[in-house]
């Protein structure tokens, strides 16, 4: 139904009296005379007036039972309260006004019905279709769902009972803008992976919102909790790699699809730097006293992929940093123990090595025992960090005199041997 434009009380016959509603009253209201209008002061329409309220209430609960009280119904309700204030038919819109405050009377968006306590107003269908009535209620803090009106409730198409709605009945719309803010961690935990990825998804079409949003903590770690994206500018999560690290990491599951993960771009999050988790998540444990590497395979397999870096300026800092970390396993070439060495202490596990320092004590080479310490990669990276393949030149500080490094030569058979440089002898401690 549409609301009749013209709608003067009806007394068997039209008086001159505007109901300023979208539908006739007809009733036995006591007339001028001439039966063209109705006295306001007469006690008995005072009466019926009321009478004629409780009627149109009565009759919006029937409508709403047969599920036919529709936006267009709402529309041909008392709305304007400036024309009925201190007229006869005031007690018209205060009836009704109470009707739709306490009874399910308002038509929501899913078909069902609510009162005006239960219910809220959206701008968007997005909004709409994003959270349901138990999430609604949740952020509101409600004691039970929220439910969100009919759609066909706008400014541009209904403004008059929309401006009812909010001012009359007290009903807040939302917005993206006034909802979003209040998502907290607790609440995005509860939430199913596929509902985050429709939350990033909704939020990648509205940019300058995701921009205030900056704490929230809207980001799904791959254990379940959320985290703002930042904090004191340092980011708290990194998308996820095929390489493992120890960076929290944003969930797979809610960045596989490309508007999610545009969404997670636009937060300034970057996949890990594969020399940052070395440096700061693996080394650590290999610059501390007992280091214990339950896997020792899998953190040499970090480090020569972090070694892959494009950057110049990152492979220098991840060659200073295992330079003062004893991440090699070597052995002892004297005892055959193992141990964990510094990379510039030590030498590659080549044959010749091995041959020459058969049973030497403090000697260090490569424990090539281990399959992640052997092949071309590791021996390249060892190489970069100081581990030698050659024999270490150690100078002696030598406190002989002249005469007698004359006479030690002279013994040797270097007759003629006058140059006075330094004895040097090989390294065999495995330091330099």
């Amino acid at each position: 139904m549409e609301p009749l434009a013209d709608s003067t009380l009806v007394v068997f016959f039209p008086t001159v009296l505007p109901t300023n509603t979208g539908f006739l009253i007809q009733g036995p209201y006591r007339t001028t005379p001439s039966r063209d209008n109705v006295p306001p002061k007469n006690p008995w329409n005072r009466r019926l007036v009321h009478e004629t309220g409780d009627l149109l209430v009565e009759a919006m609960r029937w409508l709403a039972t047969e599920k036919i009280l529709d936006v267009r119904g709402l529309r041909c309700l008392p709305l304007e309260r400036e024309k009925f204030m201190g007229g006869l038919l005031w007690p018209l819109f205060e009836r009704v006004t109470r009707a739709l405050k306490n009874g399910a009377l308002l038509p929501c968006s899913d078909g069902s019905y609510a009162s005006a306590a239960d219910v809220r107003l959206s701008r968007t269908q997005d909004l709409r279709d994003l959270f349901q009535p138990d999430q609604l209620g949740a952020i509101l803090e409600a004691e039970k769902p929220i439910k969100w009106l009919s759609a066909d409730i706008t400014a541009d198409r209904t403004p008059a009972l929309r401006q009812y709605l909010i001012h009359e009945l007290g009903l807040s719309e939302q917005t993206p803008d006034s909802l979003l803010p209040s998502l907290t961690a607790s609440f995005l935990e509860a939430q199913p992976d596929d509902w985050i990825v429709r939350l990033y998804e909704f939020l990648n079409k509205v940019p300058a919102l995701a921009e205030r949003l900056e704490h929230v903590p809207l980001v799904r770690l791959q254990n379940g909790k959320h985290v703002a994206a930042f904090f004191l500018g340092q980011p708290q999560a990194f998308l996820p790699t095929d390489a493992e690290t120890e960076f929290p990491t944003v969930r797979r599951d809610v960045c596989a699809r490309p508007q999610a993960k545009k969404f997670l771009q636009s937060l300034s999050l970057t996949e890990p730097d594969p020399v940052d988790d070395v440096i700061r998540n693996l080394l650590p444990k290999y610059q501390s006293r007992e280091i214990r590497a339950e896997n020792y395979a899998a953190d040499i397999a970090r480090i020569l992929h972090a070694f892959k870096t494009d950057s110049t300026t990152q492979e220098d800092k991840l060659i200073s940093s295992l330079k003062l970390s004893r991440f090699v396993m070597a052995k002892e070439m004297g005892d055959d123990t193992t141990s964990f060495q510094w990379p510039d202490h030590i030498y590659l596990a080549t044959a010749r090595l091995k041959e020459l320092f058969q049973g030497i004590a403090r000697i260090h080479l490569v424990d090539d025992s281990q399959n992640c310490l052997r092949g071309e990669d590791i021996r390249e990276l060892l190489e970069a960090c100081g581990t030698s393949r050659y024999i270490y030149p150690v100078p002696l500080d030598s406190k002989l005199s002249d005469d007698e490094r004359f006479e030690l030569r002279r013994a040797k058979g270097v007759i003629n041997a006058t140059s006075e440089r330094p004895v040097e002898a090989a390294a065999l401690g495995g330091t330099h």
